[in-house]
């Protein structure tokens, strides 16, 4: 009986991962882990509010000067050219690359709040994964030194081959391995875990993994939303932002440049903007299906995932009930300590299955979400007016991009004359 005891209260706690902990004792749930954690300043989160408080700073000079600098020329100005570029970043690229620059690292500090090993949760989890495995590999080991000792026990009888003996023997010895590479895992992550800590916990105290209801299947994403969502991705929206800085670099070189000598002194870099915009198209487009395409397999991993934890708990309830049946004909005399040892090994098992899948599920409905608020959130800022002017100026240098290379030279000195407005025939009135 004290054997059948002993069984039931691992199973209990392999179960109790996902319900309520070892029989007749508390587990430690997360929510618990995160009231006893330390205050800790992390220097990461320090370092970047710091850029963060700067970069706005600048972010905000930048875009009082943005209407100054629109209003400004230097046409009088003997070195107009220089002075007029400079003035033309002012007006839209300097502040796009600071709002950038804000959004990154604004971005950065809420991956540090959901993702890395320094994390109570995540810590938590890993500790509560490794005792899990412990416990198997604890289980798996006892089944292991079962067989061995009942296989010398036949070898002896005359009634297995020395070669089976040495199948059991090995298979004791790799589960030996096993169990204590989990010991030393658990270990590990024991100690990792209690470095966030007010007060430590001991190797026995068990954790307590406590799920929200069973999830409902996500529904299917019709195209209509895909495509929106795609134009508000990161990856979309990074591709439009180097799109947009090429434009608006060209448009400030031809802006300085209005002259007759457009040629002598445009800047060096102006003929590689225009071929770095052709590419940029491209890379926009491609970034557009490629997100398109990502968000599409996300969406179908989630329910994936989904189906997989429905699956999972009809696995473990199936486990749970083969465990009670093994139970009862134990109890009842006509059972066996090694089929209720196997009975026990499925439960564990299966329980264990599930608390990874849901966890995965958990997390990946977590990042979705979280992606899912800032797609919304850059396709709302299309709304502003500094952004939709500065849409409107970007869409407003056209040019055929299958002739770009023809027009470098004297033609496309023309073309960029006429662009401002500008009759080529001043070039040569000004050879006259």
């Amino acid at each position: 009986m004290k054997r059948i005891k002993g069984l039931t209260f691992g199973l209990i706690f392999m179960l109790g991962i996902s319900s309520s902990g070892f029989a007749g004792e508390t587990g430690l749930t997360l929510e618990q882990a995160q009231m006893q954690a330390k205050s800790e300043p992390s220097y990461q989160v320090t370092v970047l509010n710091d850029q963060i408080e700067l970069a706005e700073k600048n972010l905000k000079e930048a875009m009082k000067e943005s209407p100054k600098a629109a209003k400004r020329t230097y046409a009088n100005i003997a070195d107009w050219s220089g002075l007029s570029i400079q003035n033309q970043r002012e007006i839209y690229l300097v502040p796009l690359s600071l709002k950038e620059q804000v959004a990154s690292l604004q971005q950065q500090i809420e991956d540090l709040k959901v993702s890395g090993e320094n994390r109570v949760e995540t810590r938590f989890f890993a500790l509560a994964d490794a005792q899990a495995e412990l416990h198997l590999a604890n289980l798996k080991l006892e089944l292991a030194k079962m067989n061995q000792a009942s296989a010398k026990i036949r070898y002896a009888s005359g009634s297995i081959s020395l070669m089976t003996y040495h199948d059991a023997s090995y298979a004791f010895l790799n589960q030996e391995r096993n169990q204590f590479q989990s010991q030393l895992k658990t270990d590990a992550a024991l100690e990792k875990f209690n470095q966030k800590l007010q007060k430590t916990i001991k190797e026995d105290q068990p954790l307590e993994i406590i799920w929200g209801p069973l999830p409902m299947m996500p529904r299917a994403l019709t195209n209509e939303e895909i495509n929106q969502l795609a134009l508000g991705s990161d990856q979309f929206r990074s591709a439009m932002g180097a799109y947009q800085k090429t434009v608006l670099e060209i448009r400030a070189i031809e802006d300085g440049f209005r002259g007759p000598k457009f040629e002598k002194n445009r800047p060096d870099a102006y003929p590689q903007y225009l071929l770095s915009e052709i590419e940029e198209v491209g890379k926009m487009a491609d970034a557009l299906l490629d997100s398109k395409a990502s968000i599409k397999d996300r969406y179908a991993k989630l329910q994936a995932l989904n189906l997989a934890i429905r699956q999972d708990v009809m696995t473990l309830k199936n486990k749970e009930q083969e465990q009670e049946y093994v139970e009862g004909k134990l109890l009842s005399g006509q059972g066996s300590e090694k089929e209720f040892l196997e009975s026990e090994i499925g439960a564990a098992e299966a329980s264990l299955r599930y608390n990874q899948d849901r966890l995965a599920y958990d997390q990946a409905v977590e990042s979705w979400k979280r992606d899912l608020k800032k797609w919304n959130e850059n396709l709302s800022a299309e709304g502003d007016t500094w952004n939709q002017e500065l849409n409107a100026y970007v869409a407003g240098w056209k040019y055929d991009p299958e002739t770009t290379m023809d027009r470098i030279g004297r033609e496309y000195t023309n073309w960029i004359l006429r662009s401002h407005g500008i009759s080529p025939s001043i070039l040569d009135n000004d050879k006259k």
